[in-house]
């Protein structure tokens, strides 16, 4: 059953249509369709939201780096920000380092060992030097395995408080039939002119100010509420734009995501009618956005497709923190699965890699002890 595809195995359990998409409903939380995604990847998912895994961060989602930051510098390391990584030094057959640019300035910052969390796509066919991943296995699995699907996002700002919202403080996916597979195929494989004039067959929306008990803490917040929607994109809509500059893409770019976007509002105010006329502020993004702001290649938010190839048992034994190279390490999203959850658990396995230490276990003990403290 590890290898089946998601839908196979829900087609054995039910014949209700309804009941299937129940039984999927969050695969849009890592974007592979059920009639192709891999079942193991939805069962975790099911098990981990029936079992209490949804999470919100005090604050945002600002607190995490506010948080780490210190820990890091503690540590004698340092974070930059606005420096990007444009490459991957070489040093004979290792890497020897990053170059980053900061404004003008081009600065070679030397390591014996770089870790990477940019992704397969990046590490492999943008950063590294082709004399190095051309010898690496990494390059194959870079041309063979699909990018998982791209995303629009749509954020909301409202005149009303959470209190008047009057909705609970969780996530919802709404659906526009009980096939969410079929109709989804169906909206991916539309025209980018096509995908303007569609309803959304599906909708990640969520309220994330409802979830953050500080919220009214902040100057300027009482009375005001947020709201995120998300849906799953081709790329293909959108990549004649991806090498123009923010704001200079153009009217036609701009109306097709404008069109997909106001698309993505309206439904939504069919499910939360009271929202409707409280809108103050909207910023729609499209996967030019992703591709432009964190580098994904295709516009995706989920990294490798969680293909039935993706989780092939040879696969996930090369998907590892060690590569090929020497000194090159690899974490987050490829190298376990896509989600906060996956990222975490990759930089314990990279770490663990990199120390040559069980990393797991240390994080096991300290979270016992606290634990124990905390009953004190």
């Amino acid at each position: 059953i590890y290898m089946e595809r998601t839908m196979d195995v829900v087609n054995r359990l039910t014949k209700n249509p309804e009941l299937r998409t129940i039984f999927t409903y969050c695969w849009g939380d890592y974007g592979t369709p059920p009639s192709r995604s891999n079942f193991h990847m939805q069962a975790l998912l099911n098990r981990h939201f029936s079992s209490g895994g949804g999470a919100y961060p005090v604050g945002g989602a600002s607190e995490i780096a506010y948080n780490i930051i210190p820990v890091i510098e503690a540590a004698g390391g340092k974070v930059l920000v606005r420096a990007n990584v444009t490459g991957i030094i070489q040093k004979g057959h290792k890497v020897g380092g990053v170059r980053v640019v900061k404004g003008s300035e081009t600065h070679d910052i030397l390591a014996p060992m770089v870790i990477s969390s940019a992704g397969v796509y990046n590490t492999f066919q943008t950063l590294l030097p082709k004399e190095l991943s051309a010898k690496s296995y990494y390059t194959d699995i870079a041309r063979t395995l699909k990018p998982g699907v791209a995303s629009m996002n749509v954020f909301l700002g409202l005149d009303i408080s959470n209190e008047e919202l009057e909705v609970r403080k969780q996530n919802v996916w709404a659906f526009t039939t009980a096939d969410s597979d079929k109709a989804a195929m169906d909206y991916f494989n539309l025209s980018a002119e096509g995908a303007m004039d569609a309803p959304v067959p599906l909708l990640f929306i969520s309220f994330p100010s409802t979830k953050d008990p500080e919220w009214d803490n902040h100057p300027g917040r009482k009375g005001k509420s947020t709201a995120a929607i998300v849906t799953l994109a081709n790329w293909d809509w959108f990549k004649a734009w991806k090498d123009k500059g923010v704001k200079k893409r153009g009217d036609e770019y701009d109306e097709l995501k404008k069109s997909i976007g106001d698309q993505m509002i309206e439904q939504t105010c069919k499910l939360f009618p009271q929202i409707r006329d409280k809108i103050d502020y909207q910023e729609i993004g499209s996967p030019v956005t992703n591709n432009h702001y964190i580098a994904a290649p295709h516009g995706e938010i989920y990294g490798l497709d969680h293909s039935r190839e993706r989780f092939d048992a040879e696969m996930v034994a090369k998907l590892r923190p060690e590569t090929d190279i020497p000194g090159l390490y690899l974490t987050g999203q490829d190298i376990l699965t896509c989600g906060f959850t996956g990222a975490l658990f990759a930089g314990v396995l990279t770490a663990q890699a990199c120390l040559g230490r069980n990393v797991m276990y240390d994080l096991i003990s300290l979270h016992k002890k606290v634990l124990k403290q905390n009953k004190k």
